[in-house]
């Protein structure tokens, strides 16, 4: 897939419901090496690729991921990814993604939708009301690609259950690496 500024898109299915499963109890397993994000209502999540290192914590998380890059044009390469999980009452403002300078878009997997609430929205860019938002519905193995430094996006308040998605922030490949599948440096 060739990515573009102001696109959306959404494809079905990149995981299958037991793949989902798995990686929720992987994150439920690591859970002592979990992050807590205070500053985000106590989101807790597991890096599973890293800026400052670039390579998967073991091969299930490379296996994983890169069934989503199975989907990318091979000029990206994931600049971070992590599994978090957020439970009822959390939730994130609206915000652009800036992190990263380099980050040229955002992916989203969502490896449940047994829960009430968390929905991903998005806000098209330049658009100042809420007329035109694209509320995104979880269903197991959906992803949605955006760029979310150009489009504001929030998630909605998980009112009950527990949300697990896999969030993930991408760079462009620098040209002169030899191997196209080496997505991590």
């Amino acid at each position: 897939m060739e990515f573009k500024k102001g696109s959306i898109s959404v494809i079905d299915d990149i995981f299958t419901q037991d793949e989902c499963s798995r990686l929720i109890k992987y994150y439920n397993d690591n859970f002592d090496r979990a992050i807590i994000r205070p500053d985000y209502r106590n989101l807790k999540f597991l890096e599973i690729v890293s800026h400052y290192d670039q390579k998967p914590f073991d091969d299930f998380c490379k296996k994983n991921v890169s069934k989503i890059m199975d989907w990318m044009d091979y000029r990206y390469r994931i600049q971070r990814a992590h599994i978090e999980r957020r439970h009822p009452g959390s939730y994130m403002k609206w915000h652009l993604d800036s992190a990263f300078d380099l980050t040229v878009f955002t992916s989203v997997t969502y490896l449940n939708d047994d829960y009430d609430g968390g929905h991903t929205v998005i806000r098209p860019h330049g658009d100042e009301t809420d007329d035109h938002n694209i509320e995104i519905v979880p269903r197991v193995g959906r992803t949605v690609f955006f760029h979310g430094a150009y489009h504001d996006h929030c998630v909605s308040e998980v009112s009950g259950g527990e949300r697990y998605t896999i969030p993930m922030w991408y760079m462009t490949m620098p040209p002169d690496l030899p191997d196209k599948h080496k997505w991590w440096l």
